[in-house]
């Protein structure tokens, strides 16, 4: 595990703290019921930690993707009409995930993909 798997892995149980403050009760049957799982499956958390940072950054990479993506067709539109603004493209949208799409293009590091027993490759995540 290096810097950018503890991160990823410190920013989700971060996210799970904020929602627990603000949360209501949880569902006693329900938690014994996870408990029971867990039990069952000791590596259950591991692997959900893993998919969930998984999904997170495949998720901000495709936001990432939208938002390049309207961007272009946002230029693309003000060049075919340069004093007319199209309605769909009336203004640019922030391209607030660029940091997102660098650390993924230059990080293969993803704490779940040095298991070689998932069948995520480090291409697969930083593609999406």
């Amino acid at each position: 595990m290096d810097r950018n798997d503890q991160q990823a892995i410190g920013h989700l149980f971060e996210k799970l703290a904020n929602v627990e403050r603000q949360a209501p009760p949880r569902d006693a049957e329900a938690e014994r019921f996870i408990q029971d799982q867990i039990t069952r499956q000791p590596g259950a958390p591991y692997y959900m930690a893993q998919t969930i940072v998984v999904q997170e950054q495949a998720l901000n990479a495709a936001q990432a993707r939208i938002e390049e993506n309207a961007t272009t067709r946002f230029a693309k539109a003000r060049s075919f009409s340069p004093g007319a603004r199209s309605r769909s493209c009336a203004r640019a949208p922030v391209n607030a995930h660029a940091r997102v799409r660098a650390r993924l293009a230059s990080s293969g590091s993803v704490f779940m993909i040095r298991n070689p027993s998932m069948p995520v490759a480090p291409s697969a995540v930083a593609n999406v």
